[in-house]
């Protein structure tokens, strides 16, 4: 079902604000209201609901829809993966950008304001991706110590070319924040979520999808906080499993393919943190792993290990 409220025509480019829901009413309120308070006005504002129940709906026909013609709602109840409910949800969009907000998260006033100025001003249309410094927020919007949110220092707005910040963001994913963060072309992602060089990544899939945009052009990192990231107090890394070890495995391949890996610290980097997740795996007595599962990661142990003699 799609309940859908016409929009403006205007000059300026549309850009697409797709939210794609889990289930907490408050967050996304928080969420939808930073997205209705842009200074970039035009916007469409699209939330895919998949809950069980009604909530969401009856909050947004009574407080929103109707005051609002911003606002596409479509209620789909089909399972889908997070990678395939997002190409959904960017297939819906009529805009020429793109910008997700997880309903945990927050947008400054001017984010899609400043980081649309970047790709209208760039002559070149060479930039790809645009991503922001953000402001690490617990479940009650109390900001987390820098110390916990190791966050990145940056005085001025970066620009580098997509190589270099491929490679930096595999080093450091929080270079580009979140999923909420970037900004790009919906005609650049010439991929399905999830995918980069045909490969389809099941533990990193926004990776994968900000490296096919990153292939293509330059990324600018803006200095300024322009989103609030909310965290749980108690952060969680990802757990090393075989699948996540395995995307990372098609990264380092495809990053050297790609000239990603161009920097030793960056590659060495990476293969350090693979290799750690190898052999926690390995020596997890918890974890009972058949003998073609030891057999794969022996292999990706003996791939690493060529990788660093022969780059």
């Amino acid at each position: 079902m799609m309940l859908k409220r016409s929009l403006l025509n205007m000059t300026q480019p549309l850009v697409s604000i797709l939210i794609p829901v889990i289930g907490n009413p408050a967050y996304l309120e928080l969420a939808l209201t930073s997205a209705l308070l842009q200074t970039y006005t035009n916007i469409e504002i699209i939330i895919r609901d998949p809950s069980p129940t009604n909530e969401i709906q009856l909050l947004l026909e009574k407080s929103y829809l109707p005051f609002s013609n911003k606002i596409t709602y479509i209620k789909e109840f089909q399972y889908t993966s997070k990678p395939q409910a997002f190409q959904k949800m960017i297939n819906y969009a009529n805009g020429d950008y793109i910008n997700f907000l997880l309903e945990k998260d927050l947008f400054y006033p001017t984010k899609i304001e400043k980081m649309l100025n970047y790709f209208t001003d760039d002559s070149s249309k060479n930039i790809k991706l645009v991503t922001s410094l953000s402001e690490k927020i617990d479940m009650h919007g109390n900001l987390f110590s820098n110390d916990l949110s190791k966050e990145i220092m940056c005085e001025e707005d970066l620009r580098l070319d997509g190589l270099s910040s491929g490679g930096l963001i595999l080093k450091n994913r929080n270079y580009i924040s979140g999923l909420s963060t970037p900004l790009f072309k919906k005609r650049d992602l010439i991929e399905p979520f999830g995918h980069f060089a045909q490969q389809d990544f099941k533990q990193e899939p926004e990776l994968a999808s900000w490296l096919t945009l990153l292939s293509q052009g330059s990324f600018v990192l803006v200095a300024d906080k322009l989103i609030f990231e909310r965290l749980d107090k108690n952060i969680t890394f990802k757990k090393s499993n075989l699948l996540l070890i395995a995307d990372w495995i098609h990264l380092i391949r495809l990053g050297k393919q790609y000239g990603f890996l161009r920097s030793l610290t960056v590659k060495n980097t990476i293969i350090c943190q693979v290799s750690k997740w190898i052999n926690t795996l390995l020596l997890d007595q918890q974890k009972i792993l058949t003998l073609e599962e030891r057999y794969e990661l022996f292999e990706y142990k003996n791939f690493l290990e060529s990788f660093q003699i022969n780059p």
